[in-house]
């Protein structure tokens, strides 16, 4: 019984850890810009949004220009980080979730 309770309490805490990554401000502000860059298709040319290394600096870029292009990446290279964080946090959770029931 005391395996099933550590197994328990290990995914609650990896269940709070994927909650708190989730609620990072910094994860928020990247999926945003992300959406924003990937889903203005209407209105103005310009867009403007903050720069990705400097995030105090404003840009001002041109929709489907090379340097929005850049931009998009390096946003999504440090999404891309942050979403591997999240896999491997719901990885381990689901490992510690098929070993709770293979003990019924």
């Amino acid at each position: 019984m005391t395996d099933r309770t550590k197994i328990l309490l290990e995914i609650l805490h990896l269940e709070a850890r994927i909650t708190t990554l989730r609620k990072n401000p910094a994860y928020l502000k990247n999926k945003h810009y992300l959406n924003l860059l990937d889903g203005s298709r209407f209105g103005s040319s310009m867009i403007s949004i903050p720069s990705p290394d400097e995030p105090s600096k404003m840009l001002r870029i041109r929709k489907n220009s090379r340097e929005m292009k850049e931009i998009r990446s390096k946003y999504g290279v440090n999404q891309s980080e942050l979403n591997v964080q999240m896999e491997d946090l719901h990885s381990q959770k689901a490992r510690l979730q098929e070993q709770l029931f293979k003990y019924k």
